[in-house]
């Protein structure tokens, strides 16, 4: 065999081999094109864990902002991806192994905060029911929906216009309307 028929079963080699390969390239693509699992979408009720969400930290955490997480991400990983807790902040208002969800505020509060809400509980009568003519900020802010913004109107409304003749009374105060009248009905009085 001379050199030149040496280089054209070399050549010929190198075309089959490569002739092989694409066949087996194109055959595991065209396999795997026909896979059931390629276009599975989430269902309908199913939250889209691909999308990142935003939740604003403040309060009583080293790094308060607005942060960018995964989706289903819990509180504990926001207070710890916000530095921790300050000095004096206090968890034992919130649960922490709850799911974020896009677009929420979390307010870590202090311990002597805490302790208020403590002394508040203890003030409570035994049937619960906070009254909203006599209830200071701290009480008041034990509701759910009833931020220290809140509480602070439902005080000055009852400063100007005197006690509250009734629940539904409540609405009249600014930034209380009914949806958040409807979330405390059965846990005040008047």
């Amino acid at each position: 065999m001379d050199y030149t028929q040496k280089i054209a079963i070399v050549v010929v080699i190198v075309v089959v081999v490569g002739v092989i390969i694409t066949y087996n390239t194109l055959g595991a693509q065209k396999e795997s094109s026909n896979s059931p699992f390629e276009s599975v979408e989430p269902l309908p009720n199913e939250p889209d864990t691909t999308q990142p969400i935003y939740v604003d930290i403040k309060g009583k955490v080293r790094k308060p902002g607005v942060y960018k997480l995964q989706s289903e991400t819990r509180l504990f990983a926001l207070i710890d991806k916000a530095g921790g807790l300050s000095q004096n902040g206090c968890t034992n208002q919130l649960n922490l192994a709850r799911k974020l969800q896009d677009g929420e505020m979390i307010v870590v509060g202090s311990i002597s905060q805490q302790e208020s809400h403590d002394d508040a509980q203890s003030d409570m009568p035994d049937n619960g029911l906070i009254n909203i003519n006599t209830a200071d900020e701290a009480t008041l802010t034990t509701l759910p929906n009833i931020g220290p913004a809140s509480a602070k109107a439902i005080i000055e409304y009852r400063e100007t216009h005197g006690a509250f003749d009734s629940v539904e009374a409540l609405t009249d105060v600014s930034g209380i309307g009914t949806t958040t009248l409807e979330s405390i009905r059965e846990l005040i009085k008047i």
